[in-house]
């Protein structure tokens, strides 16, 4: 999706929490959980990856539901 860069893809789990997915190109390289929001998930995200690109939202991924 995103060639070398990274990114974050936010979602609602199956618990009804917010969590997301850290990127680089097509690999998962970190996973949050546990989060009140989708703001908590991204702050999470950036204190770690300050570079990320893009932010995507999205729906539950296929491993998890």
């Amino acid at each position: 999706m995103y060639k070398d860069c990274y990114w974050l893809r936010v979602f609602v789990a199956p618990s009804g929490q917010w969590a997301g997915q850290v990127y680089k190109g097509d690999e998962i390289i970190c996973g949050i959980a546990g989060c009140t929001s989708q703001r908590e998930v991204e702050d999470t995200a950036y204190e770690q990856f300050p570079d990320l690109e893009e932010i995507v939202l999205g729906s539950v991924p296929k491993e998890a539901g």
